[in-house]
């Protein structure tokens, strides 16, 4: 398998992380996922593959890349979209304990990146639009 260009990473996460939205890195088949994951998290991000995981890491006002290989569920979803409202909190109800989860952060230095393997996005998609409401997008 490849790995990614490192100057075309380096490029993206250099406008991502002068960017408020989230971001979207497509992982192909033909590259490494877990080498883009540790190269991520040797550049400072801590790694979540779960919405909890991401909202801990928010709250501690750290960039996080969120690893999704399969559908979004709706607390990923809201997530998702209350991040990009940029109030700096976000509320979530677990659906099972009808539970509220809140959690503040910096919008200005917590940043959340989606990590997916491009052949896996239709099935990510089948109950949310993730590609319609992220940022920036790039290919590795």
């Amino acid at each position: 398998m490849r790995t990614a260009s490192s100057s075309a990473l380096d490029n993206f996460l250099f406008y991502f992380t002068k960017s408020k939205e989230v971001g979207l890195l497509l992982v192909s088949e033909n590259t490494n996922t877990s080498n883009i994951l540790r190269i991520l998290n040797q550049s400072g991000y801590s790694l979540a593959y779960s919405w909890r995981g991401v909202l801990h890491n928010l709250a501690l006002n750290g960039s996080v890349v969120f690893y999704i290989n399969q559908p979004l569920n709706k607390e990923e979803y809201d997530l998702i979209i209350q991040y990009q409202n940029h109030s700096g909190s976000i509320n979530l109800i677990e659906k099972q304990t009808m539970q509220s989860t809140i959690v503040h952060f910096n919008p200005g230095l917590a940043r959340l990146l989606i990590v997916a393997e491009e052949q896996s996005l239709s099935l990510i998609e089948s109950k949310y639009d993730l590609m319609s409401v992220v940022g920036l997008i790039e290919y590795v």
